[in-house]
């Protein structure tokens, strides 16, 4: 399993595979939705923001061939979502790109006769199950970003479509100035504000909230230790694994949490000792890309020890 720092290099990257590194999952607002092209380049693109929204357009552009989904001319976002359906859905993209009328559905999905082709439906239903534009197929069209994200939320056995749908039909700020719509609050670049944070819709003391949720079921990281595993894509975008960072955490977490205080002063309190959280951080880190390299076998005995065991831990039970 290769293993990369987000923000930095990537270490031994691999398509499709399932990689570690530092860094975090940031909350966000709404995007915009679907821009349709036709032409000979780019036919199709999905701008994405934090989060995506809603809304269609149409425009004409000229491209490269083989550089959007699945080696063709046509791409969605040109990052992440393109990334996803060239991972998961080609065996569907590619036979309706060659049909005249399926392709016409990619650029016009809402044209009435592509409910009743078999190509595109087929498409769309891989497209749909397998790298999500929204969280719960919720009317509004609202979705985050990361296809990998708006799955692990709108799973109906481990989700949180329940917590979801409640914020989401919150529009109304139930204390003007003090506390904000749990809408309001899905749709913030700041859901940390006051006016959210006081929203028991988004989160509270139980931990029953829409945030408290999705902090829970998909987690941006393992732990709250700022290491989590994420995938890169054939067209080398990447997005978080939030469902194999859940099982590291429901699984190994002593074992992450021992590996990033190699000092013992407790990871996240004041530094007791010479080493910064981030520099025990990237020293757990050498340990988990490579074992046996001169980077870990440098380390304290105990960084490799924890190392170790979180690898083994996670090998029985993150298979």
């Amino acid at each position: 399993m290769a293993l990369v720092a987000l923000g930095g290099a990537i270490v031994g990257a691999c398509g499709g595979g399932n990689e570690t590194g530092t860094g975090g999952g940031g909350d966000g607002g709404s995007g915009t939705g679907t821009n349709t092209g036709t032409g000979t380049g780019t036919a199709s693109g999905t701008a994405t923001g934090t989060a995506t929204g809603t809304g269609t357009g149409t425009g004409t552009g000229t491209g490269t061939a083989g550089t959007g989904v699945c080696g063709s001319q046509l791409m969605f976002d040109g990052a992440v979502f393109d990334g996803c359906i060239g991972n998961s859905c080609c065996d569907t993209f590619d036979p309706c790109i060659a049909d005249t009328a399926c392709l016409g559905c990619l650029q016009n999905p809402t044209d009435p006769a592509c409910a009743n082709n078999t190509l595109f439906q087929a498409f769309d239903t891989c497209r749909t199950d397998s790298c999500p534009g929204t969280v719960c197929d919720n009317t509004a069209g609202l979705g985050y970003g990361s296809p990998n994200l708006n799955l692990c939320l709108s799973d109906m056995a481990t989700g949180c479509c329940a917590e979801f749908d409640a914020c989401q039909l919150e529009t109304t700020d139930p204390d003007p100035g003090t506390i904000a719509s749990c809408n309001t609050c899905l749709q913030s670049m700041d859901p940390d504000a006051a006016g959210c944070l006081n929203n028991p819709l988004w989160t509270n003391m139980g931990g029953t909230g829409y945030n408290d949720c999705r902090d829970t079921q998909c987690p941006s990281d393992i732990c709250g230790t700022g290491i989590l595993f994420g995938t890169t894509y054939p067209n080398m975008s990447q997005d978080t694994a939030f469902d194999t960072n859940k099982c590291a955490a429901d699984n190994c977490c002593m074992d992450m949490q021992d590996c990033v205080d190699g000092e013992g002063d407790g990871f996240g309190d004041a530094d007791m000792g010479g080493l910064t959280d981030e520099q025990e951080v990237n020293n757990c880190l050498d340990c988990l890309i490579d074992i046996n390299s001169a980077a870990c076998q440098a380390q304290a005995a105990n960084v490799i020890a924890a190392a170790t065991a979180f690898d083994s831990c996670f090998s029985t039970n993150c298979p």
